[in-house]
């Protein structure tokens, strides 16, 4: 055999953080959104692997397959935390503390899998430059870590080294230099308050009224005020969570390699997450369980108040769930809000809904019911008790609201081609615009997009050098009040608050990104059929440009409002004295 016909082996490239890429070799890229440094680099040579736009039937396979690993998980988890803290908790208190973690985790890794497998039928010879990562970095300290810590390049090179060699897939090569990780890793830490006078006022009283309150009440998703007038009809003061300071250690490695996770694995992937829960369970339910629980006393919270109601601490604090975890555990009861938009819409369903659904006692919808013994009916809370936004007498913009697109899947399917696609339907629609329309465009960016999509801004700018950007970062309110007509492109909060307001909205979906639950199909075929709501770019651009002269006129038909109305009472629901529906809600049992 000569030098010449011995195949030079490609260098499988995970993430975009370039100093990972082996320079000077051909580099195989295992997803289309890792290219986008490829303009700045001197690449000789490199190939994509092909990641197809899966369907609907594909998606809610794969999701049926991880929420049943994830149930089949729980219980050997719960064993697993029982032993390691000599505890007694039932698997409810550790569903509330650490399945929406779990349930995420097979997700993510199961989506990464199954990006490997076309490694396997490769022609080429493949190889991974492996960077040691200090695990101390890709562990979470929170529950909440996962999400940030799956778009990083850091959690992903690691990854994608476990399984590629669970996998055997691929010739794993040691690098001889070391890489600084930390730029890349973004994880949550706990936020320090300033105490300014009126905090602490605030924070004396609480601990001297709310903490002998039957019912507590934090963090609703109401308007402050409602908030203020919910807590006053039940006789309590809505909760400020000081999220106490945890010094999250390094992991103890011993501490979690002495207890053993049981069970018994019915595929390779099941195998392979089984090796690697003990490592990567966040450090608030290992390393900071006890001083969590130790915090929690010092909190002067309630120890078992009657009812504990709330729409978004269960997922935002690890002490609260631990807290509310024991306070249900001893009969309190648990009331969970609705809080945004998209639930009870599409399908699979997110997994925030099936959480959340899982640990309420009670769960308060905006207005849609899929049957759950435990959902009830209920106003917006979003909406409910706030005033309806004033336009400018002669509001001008057409404006755009994007969705963020993370770089990494956050499912258990690829999102890669679907971002691409959601791009270059919005890239097209712009392009076919009238150039009097476009003149007044104005596409506003996902608060917060720069820390997980791929260089949305840039991408733009590229696109079209005069549009006019908004980087997420200024309240949406004020570009609603110069908004002659705006564009929502998902299912989210932002149509349901304009519905509110009655701003003329439309919104853009693909159906081969979104896919809508057969039970709401009618609703949204209403909004199609009142021009509403959009499926193509074609139909779109039409639309806009046959009402643009005259938007309100179109807006006002009686067809428009009707197929609004019909959604804002399946999706954004408006009960004449909500505030005292919610309260009777949190008062009865059943």
């Amino acid at each position: 055999m000569t030098a010449s016909s011995i195949q030079e082996p490609y260098f499988l490239v995970t993430t975009d953080f370039v100093e990972s890429w082996p320079q000077g070799k051909k580099l195989l890229f295992i997803d289309q959104q890792l290219l986008t440094p490829l303009k700045s680099k001197n690449i000789a040579e490199y190939e994509l692997i092909d990641n197809a736009l899966e369907d609907e039937f594909v998606k809610t396979e794969k999701n049926h397959f991880t929420t049943a690993l994830s149930r089949k998980l729980l219980p050997c988890v719960t064993s697993y935390l029982n032993e390691l803290h000599k505890t007694d908790h039932d698997i409810p208190y550790w569903t509330l503390c650490i399945n929406l973690w779990l349930t995420n985790f097979v997700d993510v890794l199961l989506q990464r899998w199954d990006m490997t497998t076309a490694i396997g039928v490769s022609p080429h010879t493949i190889r991974y430059r492996v960077y040691p990562v200090n695990q101390n970095l890709i562990c979470p300290n929170t529950s909440r870590d996962l999400v940030k810590l799956s778009q990083s390049a850091a959690w992903n090179h690691h990854m994608f080294a476990e399984i590629l060699n669970e996998r055997n897939l691929a010739t794993i090569e040691v690098a001889d230099s070391a890489i600084d990780w930390s730029s890349e890793v973004l994880t949550h830490q706990n936020s320090k308050i300033i105490q300014s006078t009126k905090g602490a006022i605030y924070k004396f009283l609480q601990k001297r009224v709310a903490r002998f309150s039957e019912s507590i009440i934090s963090a609703t998703y109401l308007p402050r005020k409602s908030e203020w007038l919910l807590a006053f009809k039940l006789r309590s003061l809505p909760i400020r969570w000081f999220e106490p300071s945890i010094d999250h250690t390094n992991i103890d490695f011993d501490f979690r390699n002495s207890v053993k996770l049981t069970g018994i694995s019915s595929s390779e992937f099941e195998t392979f997450i089984r090796k690697l829960l003990p490592l990567h369970l966040p450090r608030a339910v290992v390393e900071n369980f006890k001083e969590i629980n130790h915090q929690i006393v010092a909190m002067n919270l309630p120890k078992i108040p009657k009812v504990i109601f709330t729409s978004n601490l269960h997922n935002s604090s690890d002490t609260f769930a631990i807290w509310a975890a024991r306070c249900q555990q001893s009969g309190t009861r648990l009331v969970i809000g609705q809080h945004g938009g998209l639930f009870g819409q599409t399908s699979p369903p997110t997994r925030n809904e099936f959480q959340e659904l899982a640990i309420a006692d009670k769960y308060l919808s905006w207005g849609w019911d899929d049957g759950a013994p435990n959902l009830v009916r209920g106003p917006t809370f979003i909406t409910l008790g706030a005033k309806q936004l004033r336009r400018l007498s002669v509001p001008t913009d057409l404006v755009l609201i994007t969705d963020g697109l993370y770089k990494y899947s956050r499912r258990p399917w690829s999102t890669s081609t679907e971002n691409t696609l959601y791009l270059s339907n919005l890239f097209d629609f712009v392009h076919q615009l009238p150039v009097s329309i476009q003149s007044s465009l104005l596409v506003r960016l996902y608060k917060g997009h720069e820390h997980f999509d791929s260089k949305q801004v840039a991408r733009w700018t590229e696109f079209e050098e005069q549009i006019r950007v908004d980087n997420g970062e200024q309240p949406i309110q004020n570009l609603r009040k110069n908004a002659k007509l705006i564009i929502c492109t998902t299912l989210g909060t932002s149509e349901v608050e304009q519905f509110y307001s009655k701003i003329p909205t439309v919104i853009f979906l693909d159906l081969k990104i979104v896919h809508l639950r057969q039970s709401m199909i009618p609703v949204f075929k209403l909004l199609e059929q009142a021009g509403v709501v959009h499926y193509s770019v074609e139909s779109l651009v039409n639309h806009i440009t046959s009402v643009w002269d005259d938007v309100d006129s179109w807006w006002n038909m009686p067809k428009t409002q009707e197929a609004v109305s019909n959604f804002q009472s399946k999706f954004a629901q408006q009960i004449p004295d909500g505030l005292r529906f919610i309260v009777n809600e949190i008062a009865t049992d059943d």
